[in-house]
């Protein structure tokens, strides 16, 4: 199998992943040719569930603080994957819960809309992945 793209890596599972979008091939019999740009510095994680939350909050102006822990739930969420993060759901929303309690907001935290948030950002890690298969 030769890539056409500096930026496909190998995974343990025998699929084919971009180190800097985080795509998965799962077709490795064909030369892969990534659209990324492999100039990009690669992301550790890729784009995953935990990444597009952070993008979903920080429209509503929710981002990340010194000294919370947000990053790295982001990054456990992307490593978890869309089915890790569906079977870890009241992980997240008790993260979720504890740093808006931290953070004294103007508007009290509900689990439902925060669920749906989740949600939501499972579906576009999902959307993603689906593209470059």
């Amino acid at each position: 199998m030769s890539s056409n793209s500096p930026c496909i890596v190998q995974r343990p599972d025998g699929q084919y992943q971009c180190s800097v979008r985080g795509h998965i091939y799962k077709n490795p019999a064909l030369p892969i040719r990534c659209i990324c740009s492999a100039s990009t510095p690669p992301r550790q994680a890729g784009f995953g569930p935990g990444t597009a939350l952070k993008q979903i909050l920080g429209r509503f102006g929710i981002v990340e603080k010194r000294k919370c822990k947000c990053k790295a739930m982001a990054y456990k969420m992307d490593q978890w994957g869309v089915d890790g993060c569906l079977e870890r759901m009241d992980t997240i929303l008790d993260h979720m819960e504890k740093e808006a309690a931290k953070r004294k907001l103007n508007f009290p935290f509900c689990r439902s809309l925060a669920r749906l948030l989740v949600m939501r950002a499972i579906r576009a890690a999902r959307r993603s992945q689906k593209v470059y298969e």
